[in-house]
């Protein structure tokens, strides 16, 4: 696979790209992906917002299971959603036809997210054990998602040059400034950490933060 993606990607713009380079940027599964969505009979054009988007996928994947996960808890030995592993193996028997096998995928992250959004638990443990299936046999869940998720958000923040620190105390203080309706200073605060690739989340149970797409 790396020999395929080192031939692929040096032929795409007539230079020589290393993996090791690419790798420096971007997630091993992420490159991964990025070559699944091209039919293994047809050359790949070298894309780097299409590595971006990879990685953006790849992200959502995990970030489904762990949702899953943290609804549900531990994996049960349950059936697989019989209806996508089904056709998910239709498209792999066609000739290894990964970006339809991938469209089913991401078809199944969607509807997972839908039954989680409508707390809509029946069938969800056979949805996600066949999500899993699907992603094991394509290698792209190598990692518990908690590991992954974390090892992203660390990454993300090294490039953005922002100690985990700093934001947690910015949070704070807009939490106080929100506290005292001080709504100018509160939405100061979220708009600069927007513009350093911080978007916060307010809910509920707290203020959470995520690296922006």
């Amino acid at each position: 696979f790396v020999q395929l993606a080192r031939e692929k990607m040096s032929k795409s713009s007539g230079n020589i790209l290393s993996i090791g380079g690419v790798l420096q940027r971007f997630d091993p599964v992420a490159l991964r992906l990025y070559m699944l969505t091209t039919h293994y009979r047809h050359p790949i054009e070298f894309s780097e917002d299409a590595l971006v988007e990879a990685q953006r996928a790849v992200g959502r994947i995990y970030e489904t299971v762990r949702r899953v996960d943290r609804s549900l808890g531990p994996i049960s030995d349950c059936d697989v959603e019989a209806d996508s592993m089904s056709e998910f193996r239709q498209e792999m028997d066609d000739d290894f036809n990964t970006p339809r096998a991938l469209a089913v995928v991401f078809e199944e992250v969607r509807a997972i997210n839908r039954m989680l959004d409508r707390g809509d638990t029946l069938g969800l443990d056979a949805r996600r054990n066949g999500l899993r299936a699907m992603t094991d046999v394509l290698g792209l869940m190598q990692a518990p998602p908690e590991r992954f998720l974390e090892d992203k958000r660390r990454i993300g923040l090294s490039r953005l040059a922002l100690p985990e620190e700093e934001i947690r105390q910015l949070i704070d203080e807009r939490n106080q400034a929100r506290s005292v309706r001080d709504w100018q200073q509160a939405d100061g605060i979220r708009d600069a950490l927007k513009e350093k690739g911080i978007v916060l989340k307010d809910a509920p149970s707290g203020t959470t933060w995520e690296l922006a797409e």
